[in-house]
């Protein structure tokens, strides 16, 4: 900037008015102005892209939470349920193997109460 300024106006700068420039001067310090306020704006553009970029990446990171929290909330449904089966399962086993039992028992006792009917027919006249 200091070139260029000493170049367009060289020795007349000795001449200039206190907090004043020339024409030629005011151009130059235009242009210089024009060229920063271009790069902060671009810098500004791409800072304002890529925080649109990152809000964007983090609306689909919610998205997809909000999605996993869902599944979740279906799995946790779905186990309990399984859970609720497992255990009406385990009784209706319980209870069944109880019924078996009873069953094979009074089979039992019908069996002996025969045989020993049997025997009783066959015995008593024996003896007698």
């Amino acid at each position: 900037l200091e070139q260029r300024v000493v170049t367009a106006q060289g020795d007349q700068m000795d001449g200039c008015a206190p907090d004043g420039l020339t024409k030629q001067l005011k151009k130059t310090f235009k242009e210089v102005v024009q060229q920063h306020s271009a790069v902060e704006v671009d810098a500004a553009d791409q800072v304002r892209n890529q925080v649109d970029a990152v809000a964007g990446i983090m609306q689909d990171n919610v998205r997809q939470i909000m999605q996993n929290t869902a599944s979740i909330e279906q799995l946790q449904g779905k186990s309990s349920d399984m859970a609720g089966a497992a255990d009406r399962f385990r009784q209706q086993s319980v209870d069944l193997r109880k019924r078996i039992q009873m069953r094979d028992l009074k089979l039992k006792l019908i069996l002996g109460l025969v045989i020993t009917s049997i025997l009783l027919y066959i015995l008593v006249p024996l003896f007698s």
